[in-house]
């Protein structure tokens, strides 16, 4: 019996989503081997960066639930840094 190829048409809406690729993540297979968390943490920052820190179109582009995402910026102590002209947390705004 011959089974025909399958496509990505084949497939419902949920397994046909492809995620997207960050614009470029060098990744180096060394000898030694990678750091997964700091490969986790170079992408979770580049796309947090990429939406200018906004976490929900962040955690979309990584496929991730926005909780998701903050958990692993708490883990990986990434918070985004005051700029110039900023009110600090709490201030009230004018």
């Amino acid at each position: 019996m011959r089974v025909s190829p399958h496509t990505l048409d084949d497939l419902r809406e949920p397994f046909r989503r492809q995620r997207p690729a960050l614009d470029f993540l060098p990744l180096e297979l060394r000898h030694s081997g990678i750091n997964i968390e700091a490969t986790e943490k170079e992408s979770i920052l580049r796309a947090l960066e990429k939406f200018d820190w906004n976490q929900t179109h962040a955690a979309r582009f990584l496929d991730l639930s926005r909780k998701t995402l903050i958990y692993r910026m708490a883990k990986f102590g990434l918070r985004r840094e005051p700029r110039a002209g900023d009110q600090p947390s709490g201030a009230p705004h004018r």
